[in-house]
């Protein structure tokens, strides 16, 4: 008898040990998908700009004047643990303002180059820098927008460095967007004015679980969590630690909050909840119409660039007039 419950024991912990072993190498996947994430484009400039320059030729004209003048320049810094960082410098002939531009979740500074159009279209100096992992920067990983904020403070106070009568603001789109408030959150210099967050989630937890559902078709327990608690065991933050949500209470400049209604990877539920947590300083959300993820740009180009040009103005504190002309040329002639 004794031999026979022994035996049971032994096949029930083996079993338990080949199941927890399971669990950690599906939950290990997981991560790996969720940190080193990889796409034809996100670490290749070559991709990237043939994707973005089939999408929008005028891109490719208007990149080559401004080289032609000097004023598209890439530069690298070498952040405080030794990862070199790449950043693309946009210089406007009549510049009001400068807005730092961070790319979203799998995308780099090429991708981003329609963002900065809109942008030197309102007179503004653009900054693309790049997180880790993607573009031309360094790292063996993502950190999700969070680590990547002790290096937007250093691309800061190098902005500021290269134009030092130009005052700042940020703008992210999704995880940048993450990064932007995330930033924002720790505190920056006077001269940064205000943030943009196009599509921000809320946290990594709740911006990630789609991947669990779409790629893995898993439940969230145990893979997901055992993904979060590997996250933190190997790189030092969980998913819950990402949090632009925890973040946003302390930030007390200007934020505007713009987001899809019909966004399906960072539900607009996420916006309104960013937006409300924010009980300090001026806010402003747009909730842009039968848009899904990332859209609004796109699907509303006239309204977008009306409210981001509002925005500036309510920075700078009086009217600054756009370049619209070439505004609607531009939008009439891409091919979403």
């Amino acid at each position: 008898m004794r031999k026979k419950i022994r035996f049971l024991i032994i096949i029930t912990l083996s079993l338990l040990v080949i199941l927890a072993g399971g669990c950690i190498i599906v939950s290990s996947n997981i991560l790996d998908t969720i940190i080193k994430p990889e796409t034809d484009y996100t670490r290749n400039y070559d991709v990237s700009y043939t994707k973005v320059f089939h999408r929008y030729p005028q891109l490719k004209l208007w990149q080559d004047s401004l080289i032609a003048k000097g004023a598209w320049r890439d530069t690298m810094i070498t952040a405080d643990d030794g990862v070199e960082l790449h950043g693309i410098f946009i210089q406007h002939e009549n510049p009001v303002m400068t807005a730092i531009v961070v790319h979203g979740y799998r995308d780099n500074a090429i991708i981003m180059m329609r963002y900065a159009y809109l942008c030197y279209l309102l007179r503004l100096n653009v900054f693309l820098p790049e997180m880790r992992y993607h573009g031309l920067s360094g790292d063996d990983h993502s950190s999700l927008g969070w680590n990547d904020r002790y290096d937007m403070l250093q691309w800061i106070t190098l902005v500021h460095e290269r134009w030092p009568q130009q005052e700042i603001f940020m703008y992210g789109l999704s995880l940048g967007a993450a990064c932007t408030l995330s930033t924002a959150g720790e505190g920056t210099p006077e001269y940064v004015k205000g943030y943009i967050s196009d599509c921000a989630p809320t946290n990594a937890w709740e911006g990630f679980q789609h991947i669990i559902y779409d790629t893995y078709d898993l439940p969230r327990f145990p893979f997901y969590f055992m993904a979060s608690w590997l996250c933190k065991l190997r790189y030092g933050f969980s998913f819950w630690d990402v949090s632009p949500y925890n973040m946003v209470a302390h930030i007390e400049k200007p934020i505007l909050f713009v987001h899809g209604d019909q966004d399906k990877i960072v539900p607009v539920e996420m916006g309104f909840e960013l937006y409300n947590q924010k009980g300090v300083g001026k806010r402003e959300l747009w909730i842009a119409t039968g848009c899904d993820h990332a859209r609004a740009i796109h699907n509303h180009y006239d309204l977008y660039l009306d409210h981001i040009g509002e925005f500036v103005n309510t920075l700078l504190g009086r009217a600054v007039t756009t370049e619209r002309p070439d505004a609607v040329a531009f939008k009439k002639s891409t091919n979403d």
